[in-house]
């Protein structure tokens, strides 16, 4: 996907979103291609990770 479909935004932390979303369901995956392809900001909100604390989030969900 191209850069432009992130919104400036880090790609790794709308594509953690976005298998944040899915939650290990291909249904919801896709569901969540579809937002991304419609307005990217829609794949953070939905993965949790649209607020500023957005790195402490992820690394409770994905730690190291």
């Amino acid at each position: 996907m191209p850069l432009a479909a992130y919104g400036r935004q880090d790609p790794e932390r709308v594509q953690a979103a976005l298998v944040l979303t899915a939650s290990g369901q291909w249904s919801r995956f896709v569901a969540g291609m579809q937002l991304l392809r419609e307005d990217w900001r829609d794949v953070l909100v939905a993965g949790g990770l649209a607020n500023n604390d957005w790195p402490d989030r992820l690394y409770l969900e994905l730690p190291d």
